[in-house]
């Protein structure tokens, strides 16, 4: 039996036990996934390896925790600070990956038929969300990449970090975007983050990467305001 399981909180909505038990049984492989309601992380992961565990998927708010347990980095997770996943063993220590960045370009471009070369995208939020899939927006080759932060240096950091990324205030004019990424813990929160004004445009596309049963605040706004398609990050998984 091959142990895995996804920890957060909340995480009770996480849909990865459904789609790895759907995928184990088309390999006819014996998979127990479950969810882990993080509570103090570090002795939540201990505890999950050292009664076998060979696998964990981490949600908010546990990524950057994660990365700095992990004593193995590859290198994408060094370079965005930020670990989505834990696997290994205790012993020789875990390995960190971030895999959030391919599956953001994997369901955008693969999924929902969005070719992102060349695309203007503007990215909501500075924490570990957003850490992770810069880099990988980057090297699918849009044009550019505005990050606006509600703390305006959070952006700024990540303009000096990463490729192809401007800092952007709330009073910027340079909408519509191409593609609209909603990176911020908003959706969780059942309110909207904002956006500039112009931002949205007839054949914008919305992004939000959390997911759930009903549209987030941000959804229902991008809709509101004429947005080509709206869609949550069920894909990304």
């Amino acid at each position: 039996m091959i142990l895995l399981a996804v920890i957060g909180n909340p995480v009770a909505h996480s849909r990865s036990p459904d789609i790895h038990h759907a995928f184990a049984a088309q390999l006819g492989l014996e998979v127990s996934y479950k969810r882990i309601l993080g509570q103090a992380f570090e002795s939540d992961v201990i505890h999950f390896f050292a009664e076998g565990g060979v696998g964990l998927n981490v949600t908010v708010p546990f990524k950057s925790a994660a990365f700095a347990f992990a004593r193995h980095l590859s290198p994408r997770a060094e370079l965005a600070g930020t670990v989505n996943t834990l696997f290994g063993n205790l012993k020789t220590g875990l390995n960190g990956d971030t895999t959030d960045g391919a599956g953001l370009v994997s369901d955008l471009r693969d999924n929902l038929g969005v070719s992102l070369k060349g695309l203007r995208i503007l990215v909501l939020g500075a924490g570990g969300a957003v850490r992770g899939v810069l880099d990988d927006l980057a090297a699918a080759g849009v044009a550019s990449i505005d990050v606006l932060n509600r703390t305006h240096a959070r952006a700024v950091v990540l303009e000096e970090t990463f490729r192809n990324v401007r800092a952007v205030a709330p009073e910027i004019s340079a909408g519509p975007w191409d593609v609209i990424i909603n990176g911020t813990s908003t959706g969780l929160q059942g309110v909207a983050p904002t956006l500039p004004l112009g931002a949205v445009g007839r054949h914008t596309v919305g992004y939000e990467m959390v997911y759930g049963p009903v549209d987030t605040a941000f959804m229902a706004e991008l809709r509101s305001l004429g947005a080509a398609r709206v869609v949550d990050g069920l894909g990304m998984l």
